[in-house]
């Protein structure tokens, strides 16, 4: 009886991450966004907004999320960390924000 692999078996969830890091640009919101696709399934993630304050990056799952409504803001020099585990998530600048700068860990 011993455990298989999948959703019930706790030490996938416990594992250690695989590392993973790039430093992009993400066009303003009105231009579109970009998708960072991972290697493998996440763990957690850390996004860093490396513009000054005011200057926001949307942070999302799917590409209609972040062009539309359903986001995370993330002003200038801060950071987000958060445990999620996704394939892939959906970047851009505010409305009023072309070109940022960010580094995802």
């Amino acid at each position: 009886n011993n455990p298989k692999g999948g959703i019930g078996y706790a030490a996938e969830f416990q594992s250690s991450a695989l590392p993973y890091i790039t430093s992009s640009i993400a066009p303003a919101a009105s231009s579109g966004c970009i998708r960072i696709d991972f290697p493998k399934i996440t763990r957690f993630i850390a996004v860093t907004n490396n513009e000054s304050a005011g200057a926001y990056l949307r942070i999302g799952y799917t590409r209609n999320g972040v062009l539309l409504s359903n986001y995370f803001k993330l002003n200038g020099g801060q950071t987000l960390n958060t445990e999620l585990r996704v394939t892939s998530i959906y970047l851009a600048g505010d409305a009023s924000t072309a070109n940022l700068h960010f580094v995802l860990v």
